[in-house]
């Protein structure tokens, strides 16, 4: 499903003001228009105070109310897109059901972070593509635990007897690399007859951590 894009110079119909003890609504909206303005245009500088504001439909004063500058309201992008990740992924394991097998988890959790890239390509690209500041440890610590599923899943495998080389973490951040380039590679040419996902994942924990995806 895609939505209209609203350009930078545009703004949304002025919001009306939350009921008492839902505040939190306009802390949502104003994430989702800093991450749409970084999005489109692969800068966190996109998401200065006014432009949020305007996208958002409210005063510039209204983004104080819940961010103290620029730098406090990009983090809070970051570490809501990697929670969204983290989700993603964990529901993913969660479906595969207590029978299934190390590497079925690991291919489960795999698979669940490249549909989130091409279906989120917006705030994956928030993520990964957008140059930032160094992370705050709240967006560190969501950055983690994302990563962790992944480190988990390899260790999983590991202890389970699969004669995978090198640490978790060395493991992990080379699947990871992989899973990027599959996301990036669709995202910037749909048009190339690329295999079904499924098929390239498979090819990819088989021949980068000699590990067949179907246990």
């Amino acid at each position: 499903m895609t939505s209209r894009r609203i350009g930078s110079d545009e703004r949304r119909p002025a919001r009306r003001r939350n009921p008492r003890g839902e505040g939190g609504r306009l802390r949502d909206d104003l994430l989702d228009a800093a991450g749409e303005l970084i999005a489109e245009a692969g800068r966190v500088d996109a998401a200065s105070i006014r432009a949020v504001a305007r996208r958002a439909g409210v005063s510039a004063p209204s983004v104080y109310l819940h961010f103290a500058d620029r730098d406090e309201l990009v983090q809070a992008v970051l570490k809501q897109r990697f929670n969204d990740l983290h989700d993603a992924i964990t529901e993913a394991l969660e479906s595969s059901g207590p029978e299934a097998t190390a590497a079925e988890f690991l291919f489960a959790g795999c698979a669940a972070y490249v549909a989130y890239g091409l279906d989120h390509p917006g705030p994956y690209r928030v993520l990964f593509d957008s140059p930032a500041e160094p992370f705050t440890p709240d967006a560190s610590a969501a950055a983690d635990a994302a990563l962790g599923l992944l480190i988990d899943g390899v260790a999983a495998c590991q202890a389970a007897g699969s004669d995978i080389p090198g640490t978790p973490l060395e493991v992990a951040t080379m699947v990871w690399c992989a899973l990027h380039g599959i996301v990036m590679l669709r995202v910037a040419n749909p048009l190339f007859a690329w295999p079904p996902v499924d098929d390239a994942l498979r090819v990819m924990l088989e021949r980068l951590v000699g590990l067949p995806a179907e246990g």
